[in-house]
């Protein structure tokens, strides 16, 4: 049928149409929202809004054999022995129904079972509360039971010890800790390695000594998802570090707390400039009023006499700076030179173990070498220009100085001359008044460019934030695709109840709530000794019955994820949080936490 038409539709419409039959592995995804046709998705969403099916339903997929002789029997169109397996409580037809019903939890593709699967084959105790054990583990399901105290607990964190996870603390290396652990683990490609841990030592790989010493598992002891569940309504961050566990995050956390030390930063800076061009008013009206001092000695017919003080003082800062900044670069050439202590550690780098790259880096070496010696070579010719340069300008630094002192006998012979002409000029003042002047001009044209330094330290935050916050959807994103996926997993592994979990993105911070003296309602900082957020933010998860069973106890997991949105630069604390609100609803009831 390779036409779309509505003789097509009627056929996917159909309620009696339980599953489709396929010849080759590939086209499992048809009739699916996974499916890159856009035909054939649309006649897929059309058949669950008509039957009223919930998102995400798909048609059972199957492959048989259709053999037209013996012998091909059992083999699927490629030739393979691989054909559909079918999850039945018995060999009835009814089962059978059921069982393309409820296709994503009872029919599976041969094709589409794994060959291998990572597992661990079995373990051995030697010494402790267990010594002597070996423990078969099966490629299925294997279940541990014993009464309290039968070590149960110590079986598991063994487990979990000697594959290099985290352990729960009060057990491992205790009194009843096995002496050595010996554990066989067998990865995808069917290879067996065998990890050993001692008592208080370091897991070994003895099968490779430089292989792999960890292999990660998810595990539970006893109580630790109680714990999760008891304690995540008050502590709601409980349950989402529990739910990261299982998304890699590792690399936009590592962004985000590079953001974040940015933001802390920037705000360290700003706050700086802040309090340096909060003084421009205060040395804007000192300049007005030094200003108005040397004008007015002016007035006072030693016009001249200011003149000149005021360009000495403006020589003397400007000779000061000079001086300094020269200083500073010589400073810089000759440590920028005086050393190869990297390439020395290069050339001294041991390569006897290199085989495929050996001439290469032989080659390499001769290049570093080369440049190391030209760097020498370089660095001890700019040593002495800078000794010679170093010596002029000290030369003339010395001849600017005395030039100053003819000015100020200049200076001196005005003094005079006015004296014998009865007027009398106090030079101490006029020299204060001019270098106040200077200092207070020079200290202003700073204060200007720390505000543009300012501004642009206020435009990188914005940047900051403007990142930060598209960091934050992209967690959001990798979350609510775990959550995606999760969702489909338990609807194809819970048959009685449809369970769906969720994250909300908000704009709550339960660390910036925290804080004893904020209120974000009346203003940044109080003295109430509580905070108020408002609106918080809710959600709820719900777990829908099906036909089947009487209902269990069950509660589903949904969480309110939230960011903190950056508005002030002062140093609060900007991350993401949660606010979640454990439910389940069994049918038409609910149970809020």
């Amino acid at each position: 049928m390779p036409k779309f038409n509505g003789f097509k539709e009627d056929v996917l419409k159909c309620k009696n149409l339980l599953a489709l039959e396929i010849s080759q592995a590939a086209a499992e995804p048809w009739y699916t929202d996974r499916d890159d046709h856009p035909a054939r998705k649309r006649l897929a969403q059309l058949r669950r809004q008509h039957l009223n099916e919930e998102d995400g339903h798909e048609l059972a997929k199957v492959m048989s054999s259709d053999a037209h002789k013996l012998s091909v029997l059992g083999r699927n169109a490629a030739g393979a022995r691989k054909l559909t397996r079918l999850k039945m409580e018995s060999l009835c037809f009814d089962a059978f129904r059921i069982a393309l019903l409820d296709g994503c939890a009872r029919t599976r593709l041969e094709d589409l079972v794994p060959a291998a699967i990572p597992l661990f084959v079995g373990m051995k105790l030697e010494g402790g509360f267990l010594g002597g054990q070996v423990v078969r583990f099966s490629k299925n399901l294997t279940c541990v039971i014993g009464g309290r105290g039968t070590g149960k607990s110590t079986l598991l964190e063994s487990l979990r010890a000697a594959s290099g996870n985290e352990t729960r603390p009060g057990v491992v290396d205790s009194a009843v800790w096995p002496d050595r652990v010996s554990l066989i683990y067998q990865d995808e490609a069917g290879v067996q390695q065998v990890l050993t841990r001692g008592k208080m030592q370091d897991v070994v790989n003895e099968t490779e000594p430089d292989g792999p010493t960890v292999v990660p598992i998810e595990s539970y002891s006893q109580g630790e998802t109680a714990s999760t569940i008891q304690h995540c309504d008050k502590d709601p961050a409980i349950l989402l570090r529990f739910l990261d566990g299982f998304v890699d995050l590792a690399a936009l956390t590592a962004t985000d707390q590079r953001l974040n030390q940015g933001l802390l930063d920037n705000e360290e800076r700003i706050t700086e400039l802040q309090r340096e061009v909060a003084t421009t008013g205060a040395v804007e009206r000192s300049k007005h009023a030094a200003d108005g001092k040397l004008r007015a000695l002016t007035e006072e017919n030693a016009a001249e006499v200011v003149e000149l003080e005021a360009k000495l003082a403006k020589e003397r800062m400007f000779r000061t700076q000079l001086t300094q900044q020269l200083k500073r670069l010589t400073a810089t050439f000759r440590s920028s030179l005086s050393g190869v202590s990297e390439l020395d550690q290069v050339i001294a780098t041991e390569a006897s173990s290199l085989v495929v790259g050996a001439d290469e880096f032989s080659r390499v070496l001769d290049l570093v070498r080369g440049y190391a010696t030209r760097i020498r070579d370089i660095s001890s010719d700019i040593q002495t220009e800078s000794q010679k340069v170093t010596t002029s300008l000290a030369s003339l630094l010395r001849e600017w100085e005395r030039k100053e002192g003819e000015t100020q006998a200049k200076i001196e012979a005005i003094r005079l001359d006015l004296e014998g002409q009865g007027v009398r000029l106090d030079l101490a003042t006029i020299r204060r008044g001019a270098r106040d002047a200077t200092e207070l001009a020079q200290r202003l044209h700073e204060l200007r460019a720390r505000t543009a330094l300012l501004n642009e330290a206020k435009r990188e935050r914005d940047m900051l934030v403007v990142d930060r916050t598209a960091l934050k959807f992209r967690v959001f994103t990798e979350r609510q695709r775990f959550a995606t996926a999760l969702t489909l997993n338990l609807r194809a592994t819970i048959t009685d109840y449809a369970v769906t979990l969720k994250y909300h993105e908000g704009n709550l911070s339960v660390e910036l709530e925290a804080l004893p003296s904020m209120r974000l309602t009346g203003g940044w900082a109080t003295s109430t000794p509580s905070a108020e957020v408002t609106p918080r933010a809710t959600c709820t998860a719900s777990v829908e019955g099906k036909v089947g069973p009487p209902p269990r106890p069950l509660a589903a997991a949904l969480i309110c994820l939230t960011k903190t949105v950056d508005q002030s630069p002062r140093r609060a604390p900007v991350g993401w949080s949660v606010r979640g609100l454990v439910s389940a609803r069994l049918g038409r009831d609910a149970i809020r936490r």
